[in-house]
C-alpha cells in the first residue's frame, strides 16, 4: 500500500490554474444534482480569473489561500481569514475549502479543517464558522462530525436556487 504524505503549503500566483482546476472539479462533483448544471458551468466559469485575481493579491489576514498535495500533486485547497459579514468580529470564517473528487474521503478535508482552525486561532479568533448548502447533506455531516453546529443565519445563494445555512464552532 502507497504511503501519501500530505503537504500543506500557501498558494502562489503560479498556482492560480491549480486552485481554479481543484474549485471547479470539486464544484462539479459535489453540487450536481444539487443546483441546476447550468449554474455550475455559469459559475465554473469564471473561477480561471477569480483565482488568478485573488492570488496575484498579497495574502493578509483577512483572506488566506492554502492549496493541500499529496505526495507534491495537488489535491484540495481551503481559504479562511476574517468573518465577511463583518470582518471586525472574532469570528473567523472558512471561505472555501475543496477537494478533487479522487481524494474525497481520506482525511484530507478534514486535515485542512484542522490546519484553518489552528491558523485561526494564532490570529485571535474566538470562533469560525462557514457556509453549507442546505441540500448538501454530504458537507453538513461533515462539519457536524467536525464539531460545526447550525446557527441561525441563512443566505439565499444563486438567486432562490437553494439556501445556505451557517455553521460555526469556538475555537
Amino acid at each position: 500500500m502507497k504511503k501519501y504524505e500530505l503537504n500543506i503549503r500557501r498558494a502562489k500566483a503560479a498556482d492560480s490554474g491549480i486552485m481554479a482546476d481543484i474549485h471547479c472539479r470539486s464544484w462539479s462533483a459535489a453540487y450536481s444534482g444539487l443546483l441546476p448544471e447550468e449554474a455550475i458551468r455559469q459559475k465554473n466559469a469564471t473561477r480561471p480569473a477569480l483565482w488568478s485575481r485573488l492570488l496575484q493579491t498579497e495574502q493578509t489576514d483577512a483572506a488566506s489561500y492554502f492549496l493541500a498535495e499529496m505526495n507534491g500533486t495537488p489535491a484540495g485547497m481551503i481559504s479562511f481569514g476574517a468573518y465577511r459579514e463583518n470582518p471586525t468580529s472574532s469570528m473567523g470564517e472558512i471561505h472555501a475549502i475543496y477537494l478533487l473528487p479522487e481524494w474525497f474521503r481520506r482525511g484530507i478535508g478534514t486535515a485542512l479543517l484542522d490546519f484553518a482552525m489552528r491558523e485561526l486561532k494564532k490570529l485571535e479568533y474566538q470562533q469560525v464558522c462557514l457556509w453549507a448548502l442546505s441540500t448538501n447533506r454530504n458537507a453538513i455531516a461533515f462539519y457536524e462530525k467536525n464539531g460545526f453546529v447550525q446557527d441561525l443565519c441563512k443566505q439565499e445563494f444563486i438567486g432562490k436556487t437553494v439556501t445556505e445555512l451557517r455553521y460555526s464552532r469556538t475555537l
